[in-house]
């Protein structure tokens, strides 16, 4: 019964995502062969996937009551001796100098996602997954994004070639980039059964009313929501994706930037990698942003499961995506288990940047393979990214965060931890806690609207 209701549900969704004229242009052909010509990208995405791996961050020092933008969390690498003691980045770099090891825990992105790559396989042997709704999601993803991918990726490439045109500039380049990887890549890999599956902050609002592209004529929605505490963090995502069974995912925009070579070091707090590509999505203040966020929110999803029950599914990792116009990066935090974790090595790319001509000129598509990873990610709550049972017990506690909060402030924490219009802030004050090797910061209402 439930198979076939979902069946349904995806010829409806087929036809709610049907494109203007325009758009169709981009894909023409019998079903039969938009059939084929999706098996065949799953299939060669499935064979270029170049597995990521994540490894666990550590929470040095925080400040509580700060919006998103504002926030204070001085995060680094985890890293342990041979004998499984902690390290800070200082001890492992002379330990290094003799020539000791020090190694860092990983865990892998196709380990913890093997029900979304098992679905994409069955689809290439022209075969359906026995759970429906990895299904669905499965076919919202073939319609609402493979279908039409050149479209999609032809608007997508807007964004490196920004209009000047004076009968229509664009002052913001930021809320550009954002709406185009909100309309055209971000919401087509996901699906909701009811209501508007995006919205972009009101940051952004009024800055398109449609898509940007001046391609599909897409309205484009606008929304003025915040996430977060008083007691913790809170703020305004640039995106929030909604999917099926309760899911949602926040997604935060960086700007591409230099940074110097000699502050990768300093900036990255990172000792076993160090050759990152020069973008803001690992610049401190991004770092500081992002887990704040992937925190909060990670916390706001584990308290409505628990209210929730049996109504939404016990998804323990909750990921964020940080973007820019090119790379991104995947946060994802375990409340239960106090482990925070992000891809190692350099962001992941968007593009594949190929020659097109014995003249040298070279063209761009979109790296499918990376998409797949965005795709499993914004769908986490039907695919359920996990860990065995010996990597959650050696990965817990890594983040060393929730450990230092008593259990009056966790509960505080978690009754106030909500999606809401107004958040009010907190005046700094320094508060010393016995035996506690960090500091730690609170502040008291000053009353100012965020």
């Amino acid at each position: 019964m439930a198979t076939s209701i979902l069946s349904r549900l995806c010829n409806k969704v087929r036809l709610q995502l049907t494109y203007t004229p325009v758009s169709c242009l981009f894909f023409k052909g019998s079903v039969s062969s938009r059939n084929a010509s999706c098996s065949r990208l799953i299939r060669e995405a499935l064979s270029d996937f170049e597995d990521t791996e994540f490894q666990p961050l550590r929470i040095r020092e925080y400040a509580l009551g700060r919006s998103f933008s504002r926030a204070y969390v001085d995060t680094i690498q985890y890293l342990e001796d041979k004998s499984g003691k902690v390290l800070d980045i200082m001890e492992a770099r002379e330990i290094m100098k003799k020539s000791d090891g020090v190694v860092t825990k990983r865990v892998s992105f196709k380990s913890m996602f093997e029900d979304g790559f098992r679905s994409l396989e069955l689809n290439i042997e022209g075969k359906k997954c026995s759970d429906p709704s990895l299904q669905f999601v499965t076919d919202a993803f073939i319609v609402g994004f493979l279908e039409e991918k050149d479209f999609h990726e032809e608007c997508l490439r807007c964004i490196h070639r920004i209009p000047e045109t004076i009968d229509r500039p664009i002052e913001d380049e930021e809320s550009y980039i954002c709406t185009l990887l909100a309309n055209h890549l971000f919401s087509r890999l996901t699906i909701r059964l009811s209501g508007d599956h995006y919205f972009l902050t009101n940051v952004h609002h009024d800055k398109f009313c449609v898509c940007p592209c001046m391609k599909c004529g897409e309205t484009i929605r606008y929304r003025n929501t915040g996430i977060g505490s008083e007691n913790l963090w809170y703020g305004r995502p640039d995106i929030m994706v909604f999917t099926m069974e309760g899911g949602c995912c926040n997604i935060i925009l960086a700007e591409e930037s230099s940074i110097a070579k000699d502050e990768e070091d300093e900036t990255e707090n990172h000792i076993i990698e160090t050759d990152f590509i020069s973008t803001t999505l690992r610049k401190n203040e991004t770092i500081e942003r992002v887990v704040a966020q992937t925190i909060t929110y990670s916390i706001y999803q584990r308290v409505q499961q628990l209210k929730k029950g049996k109504n939404l599914p016990e998804v323990l990792f909750i990921p964020t995506i940080v973007t820019s116009s090119d790379y991104f990066d995947i946060y994802m935090y375990d409340t239960q288990n106090d482990i925070l974790l992000r891809n190692k090595g350099d962001p992941i790319p968007l593009w594949d940047r190929h020659k097109t001509s014995a003249d040298g000129h070279y063209g761009e598509s979109l790296k499918l393979s990376n998409i797949l990873k965005i795709w499993m990610t914004l769908n986490h709550s039907i695919l359920q990214p996990k860990l065995s049972a010996d990597e959650i017990q050696s990965l817990k506690g890594t983040c060393d965060f929730l450990n230092h909060f008593s259990k009056e402030c966790l509960n505080q924490i978690e009754k106030t931890v909500s999606i809401q219009q107004n958040f009010y802030g907190f005046q700094e004050t320094e508060l010393d806690v016995p035996s506690v090797p960090l500091r730690q910061k609170f502040f008291q209402y000053n009353n100012e609207e965020q």
